[in-house]
């Protein structure tokens, strides 16, 4: 039904924004630290 498809995209974007979160942490390392906690990129 509707509910499953909708669920399932925001499944999708859930784990696509995650990994781009990922990204961007890595990419992140070994630069400005200070400006990596003040930013939204939280690393774990």
């Amino acid at each position: 039904g509707v509910m499953e498809r909708e669920r399932a995209v925001m499944e999708r974007e859930k784990l696509m924004m995650e990994k781009d979160r990922d990204t961007l942490c890595r990419e992140h390392q070994g630069q400005d630290k200070e400006e990596h906690k003040m930013g939204e990129i939280s690393c774990t």
